[in-house]
């Protein structure tokens, strides 16, 4: 039973990390250190607008 449930999360977990569009930028940041602005802008803002910035983006986010 452990082996099925391990072997699930693995299919899982390699699925996101290899196949699934969302998951790409995070695959590229990870092996080549770099992301694109679009991702930057729409994943991280308050890394790319400032703290101020990006808390002001997120909580108009949140109220849409």
């Amino acid at each position: 039973m452990t082996f099925v449930a391990t072997a699930c999360m693995f299919i899982i977990h390699l699925f996101l990390a290899v196949a699934h569009p969302l998951m790409w930028q995070g695959l590229v940041s990870m092996r080549f250190g770099v992301v694109s602005e679009s991702h930057a802008r729409e994943r991280h803002a308050k890394w790319y607008f400032g703290k101020k910035r990006g808390k002001e983006l997120w909580k108009a986010h949140l109220e849409e």
